[in-house]
This record gives C-alpha cells, structure tokens and sequence, in this order.
C-alpha cells in the first residue's frame, strides 16, 4: 500500500516538473518570438526611414534639377536676347558705317566733279586771254558802226583744197557758206542755233562779208572773213559791232 502511495506522489511530481519545464520553454519560445518581432520592427522602421529619406532625396534632387532647367533656360533666354540685341546693334552699326561711307563717296565724287569744272573753267579762260591777248577795240567811225574789233583769229578748216586760189561761192548751203557761217560764228561768238544770217556777200580781194545777229536782233555784227591759204580754210579778220540790222537787208 505504501508502494503504491509513493509511485503515486514520483507521477505527480514527474507531472509538476514536465510542466514547469514546458512552462519554461514556451516562455523561452515566446521570448524569441518577441525579440524576432522587437527586431523586425525595427529593421523595417529603418528601411522606411532610408525609403522616405531617398525619397526625400530625389525628390530634393528632382526640384534642384527642376530648378536648374529653369535657371539654365531663364539663362538661354537671356543670352538669347543678348545675342539678338548684340546683332541688332552689329547690323545697326553695320548699315550706318555704309551709310557714312555712300555718303563720303558721294561727297568725294562731288568734290571732284567740282574740282574737274572748275579746272575745265580756268583751263578755258586761259585758252580765252591768251586768244584775246592780241585782241584790239576801237571805237567805230561809221555810221551804224559800234565797235571794230581786230584780233588774229585761227581757220576753222577746211576739206577744200587750200593750196593757189580759191573762189568762193555764196550760194546759201554750200560748204563754203556754211565754213564762212562757221568762221562769223567763232569770232562773234553767236550760236548757230540762234543766228539769223542776214547778208553774206563778196567784199573784194577774195574776202567775204557776213552780217548776222542773234534771233532779238539786239547783237548785230558784220565779219570780214578771208580764205587762208595753207592755214586751214576760212578765218575772221575783222568784227565790226552794229548799232542795228542795216535798212537794206530789214
């Protein structure tokens, strides 16, 4: 009876330590879980903070290179307009410098012009006096006789033979009207254009007269005109300044 007691009390207390030593390892068990899930949390906490910093980052990144496209084309856009401004002035600049040199060119060529007349005008006064160096004026004697000027005028020349003696014809359009015409015209200095021929007639000795005027009749002249042999043709000799148009040729 005793035997059986104390094998009653050995299956207890193998009970009591079977689960004392389950106790014991189901809280060792629930010990891991914990600090499993104690380290999971916090590796995961970390990886979110490294998540939400790189995101933070690139978004960071992001606005900064937003940021510097805007600035890169806010700086195009200036360099752009200073180009455009630049090349504005260069092609202002550039029209202007053409300007000044058209009008340099044109003052140049005006200046010479006028330089070129001007020696042409003092080339032909020179040619005048030293034509009229030998020229004489006297006072006329004659009734109707203004002036008689005197002065060693040259031929006009000629496609007639000039050598022995030569007649001449008064018919009015011949060559040697028009050479006595020609030759009144030089000493007189009346235009052709606005002369009326009012008499050409002999004069004795091989000399021509020629009266003539202007179209207003207020410069009448009459002209002893000679055939110069070996000189050419016919020249001037005389120029006698009339009061008016003689009676006998009105």
């Amino acid at each position: 009876m005793a035997k059986n007691k104390t094998s009653r009390a050995e299956r207890l207390e193998d009970k009591k330590i079977r689960g004392k030593k389950l106790m014991v390892w189901l809280a060792g068990a629930a010990a891991i879980l914990i600090i499993v899930f104690i380290f999971q949390f916090a590796t995961g906490g970390q990886d979110s903070s490294e998540s939400s910093n790189k995101t933070s980052t690139e978004n960071s990144q992001e606005s900064e290179q937003s940021s510097d496209s805007g600035e890169n084309n806010g700086n195009e856009e200036q360099e752009l307009k200073v180009k455009t401004k630049d090349s504005e002035e260069d092609s202002s600049s550039e029209d202007e410098d053409k300007g000044k040199e058209a009008k340099e060119k044109e003052d140049k060529e005006k200046e010479d012009k006028e330089k070129e007349e001007k020696e042409e005008k003092d080339k032909e006064k020179e040619e005048k006096e030293e034509k009229d160096k030998d020229r004489k004026v006297e006072e006329g004697t004659e009734e109707n006789v203004d002036k008689v000027i005197t002065q060693d005028w040259e031929p006009v020349g000629t496609e007639q033979n000039v050598s022995g003696k030569h007649r001449p014809s008064f018919q009015q359009g011949s060559q040697d009207w028009n050479e006595i015409i020609q030759a009144a015209s030089a000493a007189t200095g009346l235009n052709q254009n606005d002369m009326i021929q009012w008499r050409v007639e002999n004069a004795g000795g091989g000399n021509v007269s020629a009266t003539l005027s202007d179209k207003s009749q207020k410069n009448v002249y009459r002209v002893l005109i000679e055939w110069a042999n070996n000189k050419e043709g016919y020249r001037a000799v005389q120029v006698e300044k009339l009061n008016e148009v003689p009676s006998q040729y009105r």
